[in-house]
């Protein structure tokens, strides 16, 4: 989720079981969903990690990248967004595509909530980030995913959505990256623990 101003019309599934299908924008919240055309390179790089994937969709925002999971195969997806507006429009989009028992909505911060959602939701496969572009809570977000890969299932990834002109400084390199205009996204791979060798 981009907070940035100026009228956007409200986005769509792009592919997929619910390919085509609006999605509910909040009243009063300036914000900029994930372009169909990111999503697309996005999913389009997921086809096969996708299916039956749990997929965590961070600072959701409308839902839409959470959503296109859902209709592209992912199992179950839960999403966190701290602002009520957004939460109210997620949930009518949520009830419009009926899509309730595969998801999970968590009200709050991320940083505050992301360890409790791991806590008792377990390991995700596929975990996206998009906060908003001045946000300046990077570090401790990417020692959470990155260094410590808290949340994040062995051979998971982590997907990053941020501004190319100012790209967080993560612990890892990351496997791939492709730009957007102002847009960039940023893949990780978490690496497996690795074995104690045997004496």
């Amino acid at each position: 989720m981009n907070h940035r101003p100026g009228g956007v019309r409200p986005p769509r599934i792009v592919a997929g079981r619910f390919r085509g299908r609006p999605l509910h924008f909040p009243s009063g919240v300036e914000l900029r969903p994930t372009a169909e055309n990111v999503r697309e390179s996005l999913f389009n790089s997921l086809a096969y990690d996708l299916p039956g994937a749990r997929f965590a969709d961070l600072f959701a925002g409308t839902g839409a990248v959470g959503l296109e999971a859902l209709s592209r195969g992912a199992a179950h997806v839960t999403f966190l967004e701290k602002n009520p507006r957004c939460l109210e429009a997620l949930r009518t989009s949520v009830e419009n595509l009926g899509v309730a028992d595969q998801v999970t909505l968590v009200a709050g911060d991320v940083l505050t909530n992301w360890p409790r959602v791991t806590a008792t939701g377990g390991q995700f496969d596929i975990v996206f980030a998009d906060p908003p572009y001045a946000w300046d809570h990077w570090e401790p977000l990417l020692d959470l995913l990155l260094a410590r890969g808290w949340g994040v299932a062995p051979d998971g990834l982590v997907i990053l959505e941020h501004s190319r002109r100012q790209p967080p400084a993560p612990p890892l390199e990351p496997v791939r990256t492709k730009t957007f205009g102002e847009t960039q996204l940023s893949w990780f791979e978490i690496a497996p623990p690795a074995e104690e060798a045997t004496p």
